[in-house]
C-alpha cells in the first residue's frame, strides 16, 4: 500500500528548501583567488588620416589575477601588429621608452598608466615586461617592445582608460585622455572588458551608494542588515549615484539602499517557493484522487 501523501510531505518540503537556497552569486568583491582568462578588446583609435585603429590587433589576450587578499590586477599580453595608412604599412608595437620622449599631448611619451574613477592618471602599481624579440622604430633602431602590461583593478568597470605609446617603423603616438596640460588633440586608449567571461554580470558593476548627510551630525543612525542599508538622516542630504534606492516620503529623514544581488536573490527564492507550493498542491490533489479510487 502506498504511503499517504501527508507522510511524504516532510520529504517534499526538504527537497523544496534545498532547491530554494540561493547559490552564492558571483561578485567582483568575492571572487576566489586565482588567474582568470578575461575577454577584452583594446581600442586605440586615431580619428585622423582617415581614421585608424591601432590597438585591436596588438592585444593577444587578457588575464585577471585575484590575490588571496582580494586585490586584483589585469594583465594585457601584447604583440606586434600592422596598420596601413594611405597605402603605407606601419609595423606597430607598444614602446615604453620611445626615442622621442616629449610630452606634447600632456603625458610623456612612453608612459604606461591608467585613469582612476576620478579621471586622475595613475602610474603607481603599473608594471610591464619587455619582449625578447625586437621591432624597428622610425629611427631604424631595434626595440624590445612591451609584451605585458599589468595594472591594479580597484572596481569592476565596463571600460578602463589607459595610457600607452604605440610606436612603429613610421611614426608613434602617445595615447591618453584629454587633459589640461596640452592643446593638442588627444586619443584615448580604452580597454573594454566582458565581465561575463568570468561569471560576472553587468548588474554587479555597482558603486556602493547611500544617502548621507552633507555634514554628518552626531545623531546619524545607521543599520545594516543583509544588503539592506537604512539611514536616518537630516533634511540636508546629498545623494551619490545609486544602485537601487528606496525612500519613503511619509517617513521624513529616512532613506534606504538595497544591493541588487540581494534583491534578485530574494526574488528568485520567492519564485521557487511559489512554484514549489503549486507542485505540492497538485500532488496533494492527485494523491487524494487515488485514495478515493481505492
Amino acid at each position: 500500500m502506498k504511503q499517504p501523501f501527508i507522510r511524504r510531505l516532510p520529504v517534499l518540503c526538504l527537497l523544496l528548501a534545498l532547491f530554494a537556497l540561493p547559490a552564492n552569486a558571483a561578485s567582483f568583491s568575492t571572487m576566489e583567488a586565482g588567474d582568470y582568462p578575461l575577454d577584452a578588446e583594446l581600442s586605440c583609435y586615431v580619428n585622423a588620416m582617415g581614421g585608424v585603429e591601432f590597438g585591436a590587433l596588438l592585444l593577444q589576450k587578457t588575464q585577471l589575477h585575484v590575490s588571496k587578499d582580494g586585490s586584483k590586477t589585469i594583465t594585457l599580453h601584447l604583440g606586434k601588429s600592422q596598420v596601413t595608412i594611405y597605402s603605407v604599412t606601419c609595423d606597430t608595437f607598444v614602446d615604453a621608452k620611445p626615442d622621442n620622449g616629449n610630452s606634447f599631448r600632456g603625458v610623456k611619451n612612453g608612459t604606461l598608466g591608467y585613469y582612476d574613477v576620478d579621471g586622475a592618471l595613475v602610474t603607481d602599481g603599473v608594471t610591464y615586461t619587455l619582449s625578447d624579440a625586437t621591432a624597428e622604430n622610425a629611427a631604424k633602431q631595434q626595440v624590445h617592445y612591451v609584451d605585458t602590461v599589468t595594472f591594479p583593478v580597484l572596481s569592476q568597470q565596463a571600460d578602463y582608460h589607459l595610457t600607452l605609446c604605440i610606436n612603429s617603423n613610421v611614426m608613434g603616438v602617445q595615447f591618453c585622455d584629454a587633459n589640461d596640460k596640452t592643446t593638442e588633440n588627444t586619443f584615448p586608449a580604452v580597454l573594454t572588458v566582458d565581465w561575463s567571461s568570468v561569471g560576472l554580470s553587468a548588474d554587479s558593476m555597482q558603486t556602493e551608494t547611500t544617502t548621507v548627510p552633507a555634514a554628518a551630525p552626531d545623531d546619524v543612525e545607521k543599520e545594516q542588515k543583509s544588503g539592506l542599508n537604512l539611514y536616518r538622516v537630516g533634511d540636508n542630504t546629498t545623494t551619490a549615484q545609486t544602485t537601487a534606492e528606496v525612500s519613503d516620503p511619509a517617513a521624513a529623514g529616512v532613506a534606504a539602499t538595497i544591493n541588487r544581488p540581494v534583491l534578485y536573490a530574494a526574488g528568485v527564492v520567492g519564485i521557487l517557493l511559489l512554484a514549489g507550493g503549486l507542485v505540492l498542491i497538485i500532488l496533494g490533489k492527485r494523491e487524494r484522487k487515488k485514495e478515493e479510487n481505492l
